[in-house]
């Protein structure tokens, strides 16, 4: 566990970081939609967790072994527990946590009703780096969001083109940052599921970026 001050949770910079951050492998950040704004058709949701279990192997063929998640439910639940299960075929994956305040717990437990979930997820990330916002106060998320974009060297997203949630706050940093990002539509406007590799995405890439995986 890692406790940024808050100097440092704002700046989005300690020497606390660990190598697997800060160093030179790419590190893929995750955010997306909560489980109430993805698909409630069971059908469909399982169809999108394949999408986004798809799209994370991609990543991996292409050498990422660094995450981060923001420790929420829905998507980052989805990914995080994915990872952990990757290990297996790739043992060198670390994975991080980004917690926005210190009890989160309880705010976790507030809203989304299942304390277990994060549990679950604190025991497959690697380590938890906790910032030092208030509870329950926007800015702490986007603190939360800020780093994210700024340590990663891509995004994957699962959300939609609305400006207003996290995680497109989270991608107007990957914009400002000049990280490439891979959204998903969680919600397509198709009237049959696809398969993982044809699912509706938008490629955001920019053109300064060194690795070739968005071009």
């Amino acid at each position: 566990m890692i406790i940024l001050s808050r100097e440092e949770s704002v700046a989005g910079s300690s020497p606390k970081l660990p190598p697997a951050i800060c160093g030179t492998l790419p590190v893929l950040g995750i955010t997306g939609h909560r489980r109430g704004k993805l698909p409630h058709e069971e059908d469909k949701f399982n169809a999108l967790k394949n999408a986004v279990y798809y799209h994370l192997d991609c990543r991996l063929q292409e050498g990422f072994r660094s995450f981060l998640t923001g420790l929420a439910g829905g998507t980052d639940y989805i990914a995080t527990v994915y990872l952990a299960k990757k290990r297996r075929e790739f043992p060198d994956v670390k994975i991080f946590g980004i917690q926005p305040f210190p009890d989160y717990e309880k705010f976790f437990e507030m809203h989304y009703k299942k304390i277990a979930l994060l549990n679950e997820m604190k025991c497959a990330v690697d380590d938890i780096i906790i910032l030092s916002g208030e509870y329950s106060k926007k800015e702490s998320f986007y603190t939360r969001n800020r780093f994210i974009a700024k340590y990663s060297d891509a995004i994957l997203a699962v959300c939609g083109n609305s400006t207003h949630s996290g995680s497109a706050n989270t991608l107007r940093y990957a914009r400002e940052f000049h990280v490439p990002y891979c959204r998903i539509e969680p919600n397509p406007k198709v009237f049959y599921i696809p398969e993982p590799q044809d699912w509706c995405v938008e490629y955001v890439k920019d053109s300064g970026n060194i690795f070739r995986k968005y071009s």
